[in-house]
């Protein structure tokens, strides 16, 4: 706690509306308003305001502090990796040389170096199953609640789902009539077309008698 009261002292600045020496003269001004003119109150205040500045203050240092310190151990993980792949294709190199040659053949590695690869490979697998697990886990989260949804707002997926199947229904029956009607309009130009012909024979057919005369 001393400690943390001194790391207060030394990173705090003074508040200027709140300084403690801040002294103020009623007669100078007689509008000022009288919690300004309570020198207790002020000070108090000041404490409190330097004490929230400073907490703040630490936690913007703890939350740097974290985040370099996971980058740096981000960093110390990925340069493990590295060297673990590295290691096991020259292990696995090692070994399909001897299984061809049918030679024992001495390889870099030492003992302490099979027995690092050995763990990690087993860490690596041991966060894979957690992960699996976890997932499993979350899937069934969300499953349980679907459930759980559906039990509760039974009816009004019911009333939600008779409504699509009603609309759907409805569009259906629309879609039929239009198309009743898109086939009356077809013959209806067929018959205008027919129409059409007619009059135009009948003209040419007058034309020509009209000729023939």
């Amino acid at each position: 706690m001393n400690e943390l009261l001194k790391r207060l002292e030394e990173n705090v600045s003074p508040i200027p509306f709140l300084k403690k020496d801040d002294t103020t003269n009623e007669s100078t001004d007689s509008n000022r308003l009288s919690i300004l003119n309570n020198n207790d109150l002020k000070s108090d205040l000041y404490d409190s305001f330097s004490l929230v500045g400073g907490i703040d203050y630490l936690a913007d240092q703890f939350i740097s502090q974290h985040q370099q310190d996971i980058l740096n151990k981000t960093q110390e993980n990925i340069d493990q990796s590295h060297e673990f792949n590295t290691k096991r294709q020259h292990l696995e190199l090692n070994e399909d040389q001897q299984n061809n040659n049918n030679t024992t053949l001495e390889h870099d590695l030492t003992p302490d170096e099979v027995e690092y690869i050995l763990n990690l490979n087993q860490m690596v697998s041991s966060f894979q199953t957690s992960m699996e697990k976890v997932v499993q886990e979350f899937r069934s989260e969300i499953e349980k609640g679907l459930d759980e949804y559906c039990k509760s707002n039974y009816e009004e997926i019911q009333i939600t789902s008779d409504s699509l199947r009603q609309l759907i229904e409805t569009m259906k029956q629309k879609l039929k009539q239009n198309n009743r009607i898109r086939d009356k309009i077809l013959s209806f130009r067929e018959e205008i077309k027919s129409l059409y012909q007619m009059v135009c024979n009948s003209q040419q057919q007058q034309q020509q008698h009209e000729e023939q005369q």
